[in-house]
């Protein structure tokens, strides 16, 4: 006893000794990690150099302590995933405290730590993929209710337009151009490693931690088929160990039309009216309009109506588009509540987005919740996550309401002496009001939609899991419209009438796998995954309609109290199966080989051809930790990427390759009957559209990473497109859907990422640019033809291409003959060019006209970062540059066909024979006016303009709270472009008043946002 007591004596007086020998050579480090100014939480700072390694994470508010550091000079480094790690030297004295604080910046383009692919993560280092990040700072910039407005510009190769600045629009993604020409060109979503359909508008933005594409074969070859145009992968926020944070972020703010249209007034109108009349009109109607320049009186009782006359005299001159206008609002609230330890994490989210929209009909209105946990007991873990939104979205007409507003004549009254709407302003038939008309028109479409992820896995050897992941996800569409009488088509008689469509969606993916992640004799990493898949899809849609509602206030409910009702219905279902095989292997973390193989069979196909194996190869060199490296100091990153990869597109409707009947109806004794007819023909050869893939990147660094970006250049041929064949009216149909033709698509994409000044005076300055262009081109059609005109498709042109005359301007006085000889035009028409010289204009003198809005020459963005203390200012720019568009909005409002009103514009007359713009007639432009819509497009939009404020922890403490910022931000201020009509993005295209239906997701005025918010963590 005495002994043991003896050992521990000494024990004790042994390790007194040893810890006060430490404490007498070793001394400590604190400061802070901010990134703009503000606390970045768990960023890792260690001292570079100790062994065992002297750390630590930076708590909620980005502080930090490191103690037990040697004394002397030491390099202390700090970084996080998505950040450019920063080192900085120190001197520590024993015993003393020496402070240092890091300032680090986001990259956009990002070269170093984890990044999520297909079924798992690896480092960067060992990525042989074409992989872009965004990270959540990058995605917040952008308040909207898709999240993909946040990507919009910002990766390279990655393409988002929109089609609509209407409140809750949907955008056309693509990655790397387009490849198909019948089947889907959309990327595919996965959100927390399980796919889904759909698009992103039903996932929380605020829950979004990360958004990594995969664009090339080698990334995306684990998704098989379905990955075949690219993969979106969407990283949720999870809670963070050992804190536990409550956030709190609102945004409002207000919107304006960025320009109206500049259309003709009042008496430009009439004048307008006057000029048709005399270039188009009767014999006697141009008589009358020959001298309306000096007495207008005797054209007046042609070319306007008793009403538009009285009112020219009235000075009445109403601007229909201003009165369909209004101030749009915007808000965005979101709460965050996460934490936990280190078995057990969890975060909650909730958010309400809604949005005003300019058009005084529309709005959009979204509430969503994302929720998941995630456990961990010795080997097992388990991880349950949900996404819910639920979303209303008022169309109204939609783009209809602005054929109404535009066409009007501004020599109608909107509102009578009382006040009261005046539901036929003018006397002509087609018109009514537009603001009558808009209002009679309501169509809500509301969207349910849930999506689970529920994942585990188990840890059977040291770097050997197998994984099991079930994501269900089920949607449900509500689409009604009610249709009072005060519209153009009802003119104010008889009743309303209503339509209800609904779609659900219930699909699920079952995914198990088997993961190994081993090091061998420490230069051997292995990570190998093998998989086995399944997906179901299944799609109901019902339409009941009805005529003659006995009330307005019913809208589309109850439609059984209406006459002649109808009713649709459609079913689909579909499945996937598959298996796949990946090895990535790297040698002395320096070169790397990954090789996988996918099979996928898709229920879609005939038989015999449903099952097909799709591999990829890719290497990876790490040039930068070469010895011959060495002698270039300033390089700090430099890696070669090479990949080859196959994979197949099934993207097109179920039951192809059967042959379907479609209902018909006949009547037979006075009987009406309904009976069924050959609507398709079947094709049991109908096979996999593939794509063969080919990549070469470079990612690189320097001076310490200060400046990073990558290169990529790739080329895509597409084989056995899915393409509708022609087939002779004699067999009784129309066209069978075969594998016929190839399309190329070859593309450049640059991504760079400086620091251009680190903390210089307490100000920084970050930028982030990439650039890419794209060219795609059909290489081969059906039955060995080199032109299908009537598809507009050609060998060796773009898949979408403009086909017309070619407009060289207008026809003048001098040419009075030789117009005559070659079209029988008139001076003041559109002159197009006589491209095979036999000096007659003929459907063979047409051509194929520039690029379209598809096929850009270049596309790009810039984003500027500066801090200074702790304030806080991003400016980002996007940029789409080298195309033409087909414009349909001048096509429709610039027409000069003397009935509607018109674009303000300088048109051509005897009198002013230096008009840019045709001489107007009642008969219309002719046979030419088709050439002179296509216009330049290019554009450069600044998109964000964002100025905050962060207060310092000691300011947010007094108000009680861990960190607070405030900000203002402009959305789409500016942009500066040559296009007159409202946006060269997506208010190009123009409504079609002689269609009943609502048309959502079409043109509309384009818009600027001003928000003020604020953002608070507890």
């Amino acid at each position: 006893m005495g002994r043991r007591m003896l050992h521990a004596i000494l024990a004790l007086n042994l390790a007194s000794a040893t810890v006060a020998v430490q404490a007498q050579t070793t001394g400590r480090i604190t400061g802070t990690v901010t990134v703009e100014g503000r606390g970045l939480p768990n960023a890792n700072v260690i001292v570079l150099g100790t062994n065992p390694v002297v750390g630590a994470i930076a708590d909620a508010n980005g502080r930090y302590s490191l103690g037990n550091v040697p004394a002397g000079a030491q390099q202390v480094q700090a970084r996080l995933i998505g950040y450019t790690p920063i080192t900085r030297a120190g001197a520590v004295t024993a015993e003393e405290s020496v402070a240092l604080d890091f300032a680090l910046a986001a990259q956009a383009v990002q070269l170093r730590g984890m990044v999520t692919v297909g079924y798992g993560e690896q480092s960067r280092r060992e990525v042989t993929g074409a992989v872009s990040s965004l990270m959540a700072q990058d995605i917040h910039q952008i308040v909207a209710g898709n999240p993909l407005d946040a990507i919009k510009g910002r990766i390279p190769g990655v393409d988002v337009t929109a089609s609509s600045f209407e409140p809750g629009a949907s955008d056309a993604v693509r990655i790397r151009g387009i490849r198909s020409i019948s089947a889907s060109n959309a990327p595919l979503y996965v959100v927390d490693g399980v796919p889904i359909t759909g698009d992103l508008r039903d996932i929380d933005g605020n829950s979004i931690e990360t958004i990594d594409v995969l664009k090339d074969a080698s990334a995306a070859a684990v998704y098989g088929s379905r990955g075949a145009n690219g993969v979106i992968m969407i990283t949720t926020k999870r809670g963070r160990i050992g804190i536990t944070e409550f956030t709190f972020n609102s945004t409002y703010g207000l919107s304006r039309d960025r320009r109206e249209v500049p259309m003709m007034n009042g008496l430009e109108f009439a004048n307008f009216r006057r000029e048709s009349y005399r270039n188009g009109g009767t014999a006697a109607q141009k008589t009358a309009c020959a001298n309306y320049m000096t007495d207008p009186t005797a054209c007046d009782q042609f070319a306007l109506d008793p009403t538009m006359r009285a009112n020219l005299a009235a000075g009445v001159s109403t601007d229909w588009q201003r009165d369909l206008l209004r101030t749009g609002a915007l808000g965005n609230t979101q709460i965050g509540f996460s934490g936990g330890n280190e078995d057990t994490r969890f975060r909650l989210g909730v958010s309400a987005l809604n949005q005003t929209g300019i058009a005084t009909t529309q709005a959009y209105n979204d509430r969503s919740l994302s929720f998941n946990v995630s456990h961990i007991h010795s080997r097992l873990s388990l991880q349950l996550g949900i996404q819910a939104a639920r979303s209303s979205h008022d169309v109204g007409l939609g783009a209809i309401m602005w054929d109404e507003a535009l066409f009007n004549p501004p020599l109608g009254r909107d509102r009578d002496a009382t006040g009261k709407l005046v539901f036929l302003p003018t006397e002509d038939g087609l018109l009514v009001s537009p603001i009558m008309n808009a209002q009679s028109v309501t169509r809500r479409i509301d969207r349910t939609n849930v999506l689970g992820t529920l994942t585990g896995s188990f840890e059977l050897l040291d770097g050997v899991r197998i994984h099991t992941a079930f994501g269900p996800q089920y949607t449900n569409n509500d689409d009604g419209q009610f249709i009072g009488i005060y519209t153009r088509a009802k003119r104010g008689q008889g009743a309303p009438d209503a339509t209800l469509r609904e779609t659900q969606n219930t699909n699920y993916t079952f995914s198990n796998f088997l993961d190994l992640d081993r090091t061998f004799r420490g230069k051997h990493h292995v990570q190998a995954t093998a998989l086995y898949e399944v997906a179901r899809f299944r799609t109901t849609f019902d339409s009941a309609a009805a005529l003659a509602l006995p009330f307005d206030n019913q809208l589309w409910y109850n439609l059984g109290t209406g006459s002649t009702p109808t009713v649709n219905g459609i079913f689909s279902r579909t499945e996937l199966e598959s298996w796949m095989g990946r090895v990535n292997y790297t040698l002395l973390d320096r070169y790397t080989l990954t090789l996988t193989g996918r099979e996928d069979g898709s229920s879609v196909l005939a038989p015999g051809h449903k099952f097909a194996f799709f591999p990829a190869a890719a290497l990876g060199w790490q040039i930068g930790d070469e010895g011959f490296m060495r002698r270039f100091r300033g390089i700090s990153d430099l890696k070669l990427r090479l990949s080859y990869g196959r994979v197949g597109n099934s993207a097109i409707s179920p039951y192809q390759t059967i042959g379907l009947l479609n209902r018909t109806w006949y009547a037979t004794n006075g009987t009406y009957l309904v009976g069924f007819q050959p609507g398709a023909i079947p094709n049991p050869d109908l096979r996999w559209e593939t794509t063969d893939k080919f990549d070469v990147g470079l990612d690189f660094g320097v001076l310490d990473q200060r400046i990073s970006g990558s290169f990529d250049a790739y080329r895509d041929n597409t084989h056995d497109l899915l393409l509708p064949r022609a087939l002779p009216y004699s067999s009784g149909y129309s066209s069978v859907l075969q594998n016929v033709g190839a399309t190329k698509n070859i593309g450049l994409e640059f991504g760079l990422s400086t620091q251009n000044l680190r903390n210089f005076h307490r100000l920084g300055w970050t930028t982030d640019f990439n650039i890419s262009t794209n060219k795609n081109r059909i290489v081969r059609l059906q039955s060995g033809l080199t032109a299908d005109v009537g598809s507009l498709r050609w060998v060796g042109q773009p898949v979408s291409v403009y086909y017309d005359y070619k407009y060289i301007g207008l026809w003048q006085m001098a040419d009075t003959a030789l117009a005559r000889t070659m079209c029988g035009c008139t001076a003041g028409s559109i002159r197009v060019e006589d491209v095979n010289g036999d000096g007659k204009i003929t459907a063979d003198d047409r051509v194929i006209i520039a690029r379209s809005y598809d096929n850009p020459r270049w596309q790009g963005s810039l984003n500027n970062r500066f801090t200074f203390g702790p304030a806080d200012l991003s400016v980002l720019a996007t940029a789409r540059v080298g195309f033409l568009i087909n414009d349909s909005f001048t096509a429709a409002y610039n027409s000069l066909a003397g009935r509607f009103n018109n674009i303000e514009t300088n048109y051509w007359t005897p009198e002013n024979q230096s008009g840019t713009d045709p001489r107007p007639s009642t008969n219309g432009l002719g046979a030419y006016a088709s050439a002179r819509n296509y216009v330049n497009g290019s554009f450069v939009r600044i998109r964000d303009i964002t100025l905050g404020y962060t207060f310092s922890n000691r300011l947010a403490n007094r108000i009680y709270v861990n960190r607070a910022r405030l900000y203002v931000r402009a959305q789409d201020p500016f942009i500066f472009t040559k296009y007159k009509g409202w946006d060269p993005e997506a208010g190009f295209s123009a409504g079609n008043g002689n269609n009943q239906f609502s048309q959502a997701d079409v043109g509309g005025p384009a818009f600027r946002t001003v928000l003020f918010g604020v953002d608070l963590g507890f």
